[in-house]
C-alpha cells in the first residue's frame, strides 16, 4: 500500500526537434484519515508549473474532489468534482458542467491510480475518465509488458502503460515500478506538435 508520505524527484526534459530544455519535477503525496493530497511542481530556467489534487483514498484508486493547475504564464484554473451531486465544474469553462463518472480521475491523481489499479486487478488495458481544466476525456492505456529501465535513481523492473498519440489525444507513457509501491518512475508525454516531455526518477523518499 502507499505509505503516508512520498516525495518523488525527477530530472525533467522537454524537447522539440533539435531544441531541448532541462529542469526538475517533484511530486509530493501525503495521506491521513482516508484523505490524500498531491502536488507536482516543475521548474526550469524558462518555465514553471504546478498541479494540485486532493480528495479521498481507497485501495485501488484515488477519488479526487479538486484539481488545480497554474503556471508562470497562466493564472490558476480549478476543477471541482462534487460526488454528492454528481457534477464536475471547471473554472476555465464556467458555462460547461460535466457528469462525475465512476473512477473519474484528474491529470495528477491519474499517475498514482494507474499503479493502484494495475496492482489490484492486473489488465491488458486500463481505461479511465480524466478531468482536465475544461472537459473530461477518456484515457485508454495499453499494457506494453515488463521492462527493466536504467534511470538516475538506479535500475528498476517496471510495467509500461501507454496511451498512444493520435490525432485527438496526446500520447502518454508511464513506467510503474512494483518495488516502489507501483509508483511512476518514468513519464513521457508527447503532444500533437511532437514536443516530448520526460520525467525520469532521480530519488524517492518515503515516510
Amino acid at each position: 500500500p502507499l505509505p503516508p508520505r512520498v516525495r518523488l524527484e525527477f530530472d525533467a526534459e522537454a524537447t522539440r526537434g533539435p531544441l531541448s530544455l532541462a529542469g526538475d519535477n517533484e511530486i509530493e503525496f501525503s495521506s491521513e484519515g482516508g484523505r490524500y493530497r498531491l502536488r507536482s511542481a516543475t521548474r526550469s530556467v524558462l518555465f514553471s508549473a504546478e498541479q494540485e489534487s486532493h480528495g479521498e483514498l481507497n485501495d485501488s484508486a484515488l477519488v479526487p474532489h479538486e484539481y488545480r493547475e497554474r503556471s508562470a504564464r497562466r493564472p490558476a484554473r480549478t476543477t471541482r468534482i462534487d460526488w454528492d451531486s454528481g457534477r464536475v465544474r471547471f473554472s476555465a469553462a464556467a458555462e460547461h458542467e460535466a457528469r462525475a463518472q465512476p473512477l473519474l480521475q484528474d491529470r495528477l491523481s491519474l499517475l498514482f491510480t494507474l499503479g493502484l489499479r494495475l496492482r489490484a486487478h492486473g489488465a491488458s488495458a486500463i481505461e479511465l475518465p480524466v478531468a482536465g481544466v475544461r472537459r473530461i476525456a477518456s484515457y485508454r492505456f495499453e499494457h506494453r509488458g515488463e521492462h527493466t529501465v536504467e534511470l538516475p535513481a538506479g535500475r528498476f523492473a517496471t510495467h509500461l502503460l501507454e496511451r498512444p498519440l493520435s490525432a485527438d489525444d496526446d500520447g502518454l507513457e508511464v513506467w510503474l515500478a512494483p518495488a516502489l509501491c507501483w509508483l511512476p518512475v518514468w513519464l513521457r508525454f508527447t503532444d500533437d506538435r511532437r514536443q516530448v516531455v520526460q520525467n525520469r526518477l532521480r530519488a524517492a523518499h518515503f515516510d
